[in-house]
């Protein structure tokens, strides 16, 4: 994936920081669909300089999607899991007492257990460099 962006900081060792307007689904084309909440989001990421742009530049950065789809896997796959797999547990003892209530509780438990624990791991994997700018396309922001 390659997007159109703005170097806003140097963040030394070779990494810049820019600013991209949050995309969605939708394209972002909100005059036709109106149901965006967020239309003006914007977000800062870290990237790798390969091209020598400086602050204020526009640049074209590419990101991995096979990073990204790791990272959303594991914030979303992993809580899914232990839910299911806790309420499955607390179903056990449940089938000879017949306690339903014992296998939400079991289920709600693994979910925070799983937020919990994918939470640090989530949060290093974030500050890792997902985009690379391979292109100065507009030096200083002069369009």
């Amino acid at each position: 994936m390659t997007k159109e962006v703005k170097v806003t900081r140097s963040l030394g060792g070779g990494l810049v920081e820019i600013t991209m307007r949050r995309s969605s689904v939708c394209a972002v084309d909100c005059r036709d669909c109106a149901g965006c909440p967020h239309p003006e989001e914007w977000i800062t990421a870290p990237a790798l300089n390969k091209a020598g742009a400086s602050v204020g530049d526009s640049v074209t950065v590419e990101s991995g999607s096979g990073a990204v789809l790791s990272l959303a896997a594991l914030t979303y796959l992993v809580p899914a899991v232990l839910l299911v797999a806790g309420c499955i547990l607390g179903g056990i003892p449940a089938e000879t007492y017949d306690i339903p209530a014992l296998q939400a509780l079991t289920g709600l438990l693994a979910l925070a257990a799983g937020v919990l624990l994918i939470l640090p791991v989530n949060k290093r994997l974030r500050r890792k460099t997902f985009f690379t700018v391979v292109n100065i396309t507009d030096p200083s922001g002069t369009e």
